[in-house]
């Protein structure tokens, strides 16, 4: 929908792999599709992964670096990605918040790396933090106003900050642990059918008494 409307960049909120959650943020579905599709000018943002992290450090910005990149927390949420990748900035992780929703607000995303496979960037990391505004990025080099597809491993506080350059937006329900789907779920003591799990549940709608208060 987004590429017909020619309206760029196009966000894939990648909800599932929120760490705002509590989800491992190294899901790798949309990862391997964008390098799958040869992607030009997209990035994903941020794969927690100190091993890449750790290798691009080792190698340094300018040399080009052999990475496994994600999927090594949990087996749903690989397996790792090859990428042979330029590596371009390297932080410590610390930056200040410039968007309208944390404005001057310290952040701290550990060792950090940005690199590039062709026209695909990564910004891997070593502490959980979703994107919540450019400036980590902007202070990698990343310009992500030039990006033609951004997938930000967040629900809905990225909004703040990327939804006034965004062309278009789509929350999607990729691999990983905190999946939206509640049927991908694996409920076991229920006893009972309950809605959304199952559509065919039995719901009431009417308005509800309130439950008289407690004594304190």
């Amino acid at each position: 929908m987004g590429e017909q409307e020619g309206r760029y960049p196009i966000i894939l909120a990648d909800q599932a792999d929120n760490p705002g959650g509590g989800a491992p943020s190294d899901s790798t579905e949309i990862l391997r599709l964008f390098v799958e599709r040869k992607l030009d000018k997209a990035a994903v943002m941020y794969v927690v992964d100190r091993e890449s992290v750790a290798a691009a450090k080792q190698a340094g910005v300018g040399a080009t670096v052999q990475l496994q990149a994600g999927g090594k927390s949990h087996p749903l949420l690989g397996p790792p990605v090859p990428l042979t990748a330029e590596v371009l900035a390297l932080s410590d992780g610390r930056c200040k918040y410039d968007g309208p929703m944390w404005a001057g607000r310290d952040e701290f995303h550990g060792d950090s790396a940005l690199v590039r496979q062709g026209g695909l960037y990564v910004i891997f990391i070593s502490e959980m933090c979703q994107p919540v505004d450019l400036a980590f990025s902007r202070s990698l080099g990343l310009d992500c106003r030039q990006m033609r597809y951004l997938a930000l491993k967040s629900t809905g506080h990225f909004r703040s900050g990327f939804g006034p350059i965004a062309g278009s937006i789509y929350n999607v329900d990729a691999q990983s642990l905190l999946s939206q789907d509640f049927n991908k779920l694996p409920f076991k003591n229920l006893g009972r059918k309950v809605y959304p799990m199952d559509p065919d549940a039995q719901v009431d709608w009417s308005p509800q008494p309130l439950s008289p208060a407690r004594p304190a």
